[in-house]
């Protein structure tokens, strides 16, 4: 039952790797920003505000500054982004020398690096493997065994899919017959969502 459990418990973490989205940073948190590119977007801001008070002339100085800062603007991004490690390792050294920030300013480095894909090693208190298997197999356990059923209704749905299986197989000339992946794909694509199963 443990090794089952802890197939289960891998297969649904691989399955929220794959279908749960993550978050991405945020766009504008880029290393150096404040310092080299706030400035510039600030004046790019203020180039377009007054070309569009100007009515967007086509050609012009008031377009030529536009441009020229708005090339300016997405040059110092792409360099900043290029240049990451070097202004981090800067801001790092700083720090360092600097003795009012350089706790916050290590903290700041330290927790940056930790938050990078941190999964938590405890549930329910239990940490090792063979614990949190044994965990989850008692609360599956209990979560199968938590819906009422009627065990004459139960024996009668067996019987009925034993003795459909049964025509089948003397329908196929004795062959045996085999339900494989595509089957049951096939099966659970014409179910619908939101209604219940019926007979």
């Amino acid at each position: 039952m443990l090794e089952y459990a802890k197939s289960v418990i891998s297969a649904c973490v691989n399955a929220g790797e794959t279908c749960i989205p993550r978050m991405s940073a945020c766009r504008y948190h880029i290393t150096g920003w404040s310092k080299y590119v706030e400035p510039v977007r600030h004046e790019s801001l203020f180039c377009y505000r007054m070309c569009d008070e100007c009515g967007r002339p086509g050609a012009g100085a008031v377009t030529d500054c536009m441009r020229r800062i708005r090339a300016k603007y997405r040059y110092t991004i792409r360099r900043v982004t290029k240049d990451e490690s070097r202004i981090t390792s800067e801001k790092f050294a700083h720090a360092l020398i600097d003795s009012n920030s350089q706790r916050d300013e290590i903290k700041k480095k330290l927790r940056r690096n930790k938050s990078k894909n941190n999964f938590s090693g405890v549930l329910d208190d239990r940490s090792d493997d063979n614990s949190v298997s044994a965990l989850f197999a008692d609360k599956f356990s209990t979560l199968f065994t938590s819906v009422a059923y009627d065990q004459s209704e139960l024996n009668g749905i067996m019987e009925r899919v034993t003795e459909s299986i049964r025509y089948s197989a003397t329908m196929t000339d004795g062959k045996d017959y085999v339900i494989n992946a595509d089957d049951v794909r096939v099966a659970v694509s014409k179910l619908k969502h939101g209604k219940i199963d019926g007979m």
